[in-house]
């Protein structure tokens, strides 16, 4: 051995690095090393290993824990290996499983022609992503960007328990944290500053937005109706000593309750039954994502039941917007109230069952079936106590996966050329598939 390597070293394939990653490649290419003369323990179908703390750390004195939780994580999310183990950093112990189905095809790519990356996945995941770790924090560039768009450094970091608590929940891989972190705070300063700037009471001189007056003409309310509410409007906010950061959304409803007490009628209001296309109205979209700062992807996960439970109500309204938006602030309370009371990640249980109030929300605001929702429990603990990943709040977990299961439940229903059953695909890939909400 030369003396410029003391040790054994770690050998990597150069195309399975730029593959999968060069991490990825000499985790998987240390593990497969160290295991090659081990005898496995077989169960489920794989050989299962078990390696302590001690050991991979001597192994790879060049990763903290840390490190090593990322990386195997990442592996898995591959599906590379399989994980028993709970997270590294928890019980410094990993017991896995190569999956050796998926590493022949990494072979059989390699030994021909270096494919595209979005070929080798067998994950929802695409490569160069990963999953947010728990302890994760923006750099120094990333809060240097920050600055540049004049937000306080104090308030970004106020920020991240909630962005990392809120992308753990999900379990979706991104290129950039640190981008997506910049999107984030960048959308909630400019909702503190809203707040700020304009959660006063009603200015003498209010008037709604030309984007809500225009929705309003669509409609078809008349302008002298329109005003005449508005003066009712604005001298009950200025006695009441009311402030909001936004006075648009407050008005519309105020205007469409004024508007549906009205005995005329031979007006057209315009009343219309739920639609597979429906789509909320921007000035609605604007409101929950700036006055009431709800993500924009997770009202974009809400639309598909939203409709769903509507079209199955046969129900006809005037005003979907407000609807929509009462169900989404609802939601998104429930979500937020689920993280907040579970500040520690906990593994799923095998007794598990979904809370009331989750029921709750599935059947009454949902439309969901109880009979629906009552055969997935079983599927959602099983695969979730293979993953042996802790969630602040199994409730919000559960609550997305039902929505989208009922969701594809609803397409089989209707069936289109060339669609794919949902009972066609692994139980992994329905909890993962995120397509619908892109």
């Amino acid at each position: 051995m030369s003396p410029l390597i003391p040790e054994k070293p770690i050998l990597v394939s150069p195309s399975l690095a730029s593959t999968i990653g060069l991490e990825e490649a000499v985790l998987l290419s240390l593990l497969d090393d160290i295991t090659h003369h081990r005898p496995g323990n077989k169960s489920r179908g794989y050989l299962w290993y078990e390696l302590s703390g001690e050991e991979l750390n001597r192994q790879l004195p060049f990763w903290n824990d840390l490190d090593i939780q990322r990386i195997s994580q990442r592996l898995r999310d591959l599906s590379i290996i399989l994980l028993l183990s709970a997270p590294y950093r928890e019980n410094h112990q990993l017991k896995f499983a190569f999956n050796q189905q998926v590493i022949q095809q990494f072979n059989h790519q390699n030994s021909t022609t270096p494919p595209p990356a979005n070929n080798v996945q067998h994950s929802a995941k695409s490569v160069g992503a990963s999953l947010i770790s728990p302890h994760w924090q923006p750099d120094r560039e990333t809060l240097i960007a920050l600055s540049q768009l004049n937000i306080p450094e104090h308030f970004a970091r106020e920020r991240t328990p909630e962005f990392v608590r809120y992308w753990r929940e999900r379990g979706e891989s991104q290129h950039s944290w640190g981008s997506k972190f910049i999107h984030h705070v960048q959308r909630q300063w400019t909702h503190y500053v809203a707040q700020q700037q304009n959660n006063r009471q009603l200015p003498n001189d209010w008037q709604p937005s030309c984007e809500l007056q225009q929705h309003i003409r669509q409609e078809g309310i008349p302008t002298t109706f329109v005003q005449k509410s508005l003066q009712c409007f604005s001298l009950y906010h200025k006695n009441s000593g009311a402030s909001h950061s936004n006075w648009d959304m407050p008005f519309f409803s105020w205007l469409k309750e004024d508007w549906e007490k009205q005995d005329t009628p031979f007006i057209d209001r315009k009343s219309t039954a739920m639609s597979n296309d429906w789509r909320p109205d921007q000035h609605t979209l604007t409101y929950l994502s700036v006055s009431q700062g709800i993500e924009q992807s997770f009202i974009e996960e809400c639309i598909p039941e939203f409709i769903h439970k509507w079209i199955e109500k046969k129900a006809i309204f005037s005003e979907w917007g407000s609807t929509f938006a009462k169900h989404i602030i609802e939601q998104w309370r429930f979500v937020q109230a689920g993280v907040n009371k579970n500040p520690n990640p906990k593994l799923i249980s095998r007794q598990w069952k979904p809370s009331p109030d989750c029921l709750e929300i599935l059947e009454i605001h949902s439309g969901i079936e109880r009979s629906f929702i009552d055969q997935q429990i079983a599927e959602f603990i099983l695969y979730w106590t293979n993953r042996a990943q802790p969630m602040h709040s199994w409730d919000n977990i559960f609550l997305r996966h039902v929505k989208h299961q009922w969701k594809q439940h609803y397409e089989r229903q209707q069936p289109t050329a060339g669609a794919s059953r949902t009972k066609d695909r692994s139980v992994a890939e329905q909890l993962s598939d995120r397509s619908w909400a892109s």
